[in-house]
């Protein structure tokens, strides 16, 4: 079961958000230490940067890395005001 652990009123989600390092093409953002979703480079035509929820509700596309964590990021704001699935 994934809580809302970290998740408090008083906090930013700047300061809830951890970006982790798992490999040279691969970045993990956690909530209060549980994994909420990843990003993975490829290198086709060009650098490519894709995004998905640890739960499968979101996916997307970047050409720069801060942008897909920045889509990842505002996905958290977002959900913060809800409940996590069970």
């Amino acid at each position: 079961m994934v809580t809302t652990t970290g998740w408090s009123s008083g906090r930013s989600v700047a300061e809830t958000v951890r970006w982790t390092v798992v490999d040279p093409h691969r970045w993990e953002a956690r909530v209060g230490g549980v994994v909420v979703g990843n990003v993975a480079s490829s290198l086709g035509y060009a650098v490519e940067y894709a995004v998905v929820t640890t739960l499968g509700e979101i996916t997307g596309s970047h050409t720069s890395l801060e942008n897909a964590k920045a889509q990842l990021e505002g996905w958290a704001r977002w959900r913060v005001r809800l409940p996590w699935p069970s």
